[in-house]
């Protein structure tokens, strides 16, 4: 998974709710300020009008009612640096950022080595199926002069 380097900033974050259905609802908590301030940018289309992200650990996230308080929500996973600070992202320092900087990063090159890992042992299987092919043709017997 790319990671997108603007939704690092909550301005990013925020440009991404212009058509957040959500807040047109009476008496909204879930608006497009709370869910850039918890961490989600909306990554849905027109399919997928409230899919949200979290910018650290890339958990999605659907089905937003304007009752939800996406400060609670965000707790979506132990797994998550962002969840485990505990404080929105305009409290975040500069060291806070860092450190979900290098989750980022480090989960980024896990994925992509995972990836290439899995494709080295798909390609190593195919080149192993065509050795033992090789090594079961009958060779030619050549005559000593």
């Amino acid at each position: 998974m790319l990671v997108d380097p603007t939704m690092n900033r909550l301005d990013g974050r925020l440009a991404t709710f212009k058509e957040w259905l959500v807040e047109n609802e009476p008496g909204c908590v879930c608006t497009a300020r709370k869910m850039a301030e918890s961490g989600f940018f909306r990554c849905g289309g027109d399919e997928e009008p409230d899919l949200t992200r979290c910018f650290v650990c890339h958990k999605e996230m659907e089905g937003w009612e304007a009752e939800d308080n996406p400060m609670e929500a965000r707790y979506h996973t132990a797994k998550c640096p962002l969840a485990k600070l505990g404080k929105p992202a305009s409290q975040l320092t500069v060291e806070d950022m860092l450190k979900l900087i290098n989750f980022q990063q480090t989960e980024r090159v896990r994925a992509l080595s995972s990836d290439m890992i899995e494709e080295f042992k798909t390609d190593a299987a195919e080149v192993r199926k065509q050795l033992e092919a090789l090594a079961k043709k009958p060779t030619r017997k050549r005559r000593a002069r």
